[in-house]
């Protein structure tokens, strides 16, 4: 059979030999020991692709395809634009919603929500997790929130020690929701808990892994 291409290394002549045959050309690799040399640089004899005359131009245009293909230049990844001013205004947003949050829940809860039956009560102190935690969430309850308002309000200005706090008030206020007894919420009230929680976890995700993260590490004063 006639010789499509030589090589002198075994590696790339049988990467072109098998993708000719898993395309359906029947090409042989052939080394013959008498035309090896001697001379510096040549390790043996060269490596032959031989294939049919009837299949010659096919496989040679398998071949330059594939390496047209391997030669493609890769193609950089595309950079989204992001709107960081929108990204911006929406931070200070949650900050804001998360302060009237505070404010409405602490005092709504502290005097203006009905208690149940003392029944309903009872059973519902019965579920309580631990006493110990029932009593720690209680005396942590105002210094949480005032530590959340202070983080808030850091964060607004994009003060790098309040994004740490703000973090470490979420952590603190999801443990403290193992502490006391389970309690009724009605659905005005569970759907603005459930948004500020939400918000809240996007506010700390904007914070750490957007392109407002910079402005926590490059400026402590307010920007507009």
């Amino acid at each position: 059979m006639p010789t499509l291409r030589t090589y002198p290394m075994a590696d790339q002549a049988c990467i072109d030999a098998g993708y000719l045959c898993s395309m359906g050309v029947e090409a042989v690799l052939v080394q013959d020991p008498g035309e090896g040399g001697t001379l510096p640089g040549v390790l043996g004899a060269p490596h032959r692709l031989e294939v049919p005359q009837a299949q010659m131009e096919r496989a040679a245009a398998l071949l330059s395809q594939r390496s047209a293909a391997e030669a493609a230049p890769v193609l950089a990844p595309v950079s989204v634009p992001v709107d960081a001013a929108g990204l911006h205004r929406f931070l200070r947003f949650i900050l804001i919603y998360d302060v009237i949050c505070y404010v409405a829940f602490a005092v709504y809860w502290q005097w203006l929500n009905p208690e149940p039956p003392p029944a309903v009560l009872e059973f519902l102190d019965s579920l309580t997790l631990s006493v110990y935690l029932w009593q720690w969430a209680y005396v942590s309850h105002w210094p949480l929130v005032m530590t959340g308002l202070v983080a808030n309000v850091l964060c607004y200005f994009y003060h790098p020690f309040g994004r740490m706090l703000f973090a470490a008030v979420m952590i603190w206020g999801h443990v403290t929701l193992l502490g006391p007894p389970p309690m009724i919420f009605s659905p005005f009230e569970g759907f603005f808990g459930c948004l500020q929680s939400t918000l809240a976890s996007m506010a700390l995700a904007l914070m750490y892994w957007s392109p407002l993260r910079e402005r926590f590490t490059t400026s402590h004063s307010p920007r507009a």
